[in-house]
């Protein structure tokens, strides 16, 4: 009898001793199974409120679709270090959004990787316009994808038109009649535009559009030599300075607007607004118009500006790239971007903004004649550049005029 004790005891001790270790084993597992799970590091390097808002919408789309996914959205703001020694260091990041200057920083210094297999993948050439594309193209390879264009508009008050007596401005080549009504009856027009631009710049772009060749700034990017034998350059200052000269433009005419400038142009108490499609989604009810044709000369057809100021990049050494090609090809899905439509903007996708109509309609009519020379020249020079270009238009709109503003500018960045 004691020895069935002592036997039965034995074989308790020993199934104990076994489930402890096979429960012990399971925890390990468990938690070695918890150290190997992967998070997916976003690293938002972006200032401009209007695109942080659809980069906070389309990540927060991804974790309700995705609610395995651990997600982490990492603010550049949040950092000590510069990009480029975050990104260096391979933990912080495994999609990088920026914009377009730091991304070709990045591309020059082999931090970030060729794309062109998830252009490859997602047909993003035939499902995205020419321009968005061309925002991620440095070169021969794509370093990067534009999340979302802007492209830059007249949009004005069809009333308030009326009643200043002045004709609805369709064509570029009518807004010569309407600066001088507005000039002559003391009325600014506010310039809203992204936090990373400001009036001067932003104008310069304007002046900029079909004359400057991208491609070409890029060729040259951060060369001082070859800047300098970039004459064309100087094209973008004698075209402000002609609108100075001929429509009376002057800094006066000009002002800073805001969000809430979008009710004061609805409502007619401010008869036009140079802005972008960001703003659509407030306008598109209204009794808004837009101009449409850019045509100067009866041979040239002319075009806007395009900006888009977030393109998603992968770093060389990123550590997640599944999970990062899961997030890239959920925002370039097309039910993505009819979401986005959905929410009142105007996308890159050619599908999901063909039932725009309207303005929306016309916005998408200029982004479909875009191509490389339509991204904004300022984001194909060193970000160096912004401060005394802007100098030197404020110069021009105060009648203060050289014909070496180019050369000044270069001279002066690298002093």
């Amino acid at each position: 009898m004691s020895c069935k004790l002592r036997i039965n005891k034995s074989i308790s001790l020993i199934l104990v001793i076994f489930l402890c270790i096979t429960s012990n084993g399971c925890q390990k597992k468990s938690s070695s199974g918890e150290s190997k799970e992967k998070s997916l590091n976003v690293y938002v390097d972006i200032k401009d409120k209007n695109s942080l808002n659809i980069i906070k919408f389309l990540t927060e789309e991804y974790k309700k679709e995705n609610p395995k996914s651990n997600l982490k959205v990492n603010d550049v703001l949040g950092t000590d270090g510069s990009i480029e020694e975050d990104i260096s260091k391979g933990t912080e990041a495994d999609v990088i959004i920026t914009n377009r200057n730091t991304m070709m920083e990045l591309a020059r210094k082999g931090l970030i990787s060729d794309m062109g297999q998830y252009y490859e993948k997602n047909k993003i050439g035939d499902k995205f316009y020419k321009v968005v594309t061309s925002y991620g193209r440095v070169g021969e390879k794509y370093y990067g994808l534009g999340m979302i264009p802007y492209t830059m508009e007249i949009f004005y008050n069809t009333d308030a038109l009326n009643k200043l007596g002045v004709s609805q401005p369709t064509n570029i080549k009518d807004m010569e009649a309407v600066i001088k009504k507005l000039t002559a009856n003391n009325i600014k027009i506010p310039v809203v535009v992204g936090e990373d631009l400001d009036i001067n710049t932003a104008l310069s772009t304007v002046a900029a559009s079909n004359i400057i060749k991208v491609s070409d700034l890029d060729n040259i990017y951060d060369n001082k030599e070859e800047y300098k034998n970039k004459k064309e350059m100087q094209g973008i200052f004698d075209g402000i300075n002609a609108a100075v000269k001929y429509l009376s433009i002057n800094k006066s005419l000009f002002e800073l607007g805001n969000d809430s400038t979008f009710t004061s142009l609805t409502n007619g108490s401010v008869p036009l607004v140079i802005s972008t499609s960001y703003y659509y989604n407030e306008l598109k009810d209204g009794k808004i118009g837009i101009v449409e044709d850019y045509s100067v000369l009866n041979n040239q057809k002319g075009t806007v500006p395009v900006i888009i100021n977030s393109i998603m990049s992968i770093p060389s050494n990123g550590k997640n790239s599944e999970e990062a090609g899961k997030l890239v090809k959920f925002i370039l899905d097309e039910k993505t971007q009819e979401k986005l439509v959905k929410k009142g903007f105007v996308t890159g996708s050619k599908k999901s903004n063909e039932k725009l109509s309207g303005i929306g309609a016309s916005i998408e009519k200029h982004l479909l004649s875009s191509s490389d020379n339509n991204i904004a020249y300022i984001y194909s020079l060193p970000k160096k550049f912004r401060g005394a270009i802007s100098s030197k238009v404020d110069n021009i709109l105060s009648g203060k005029y050289s014909g070496s503003e180019w050369q000044d500018i270069v001279n002066e960045v690298y002093k």
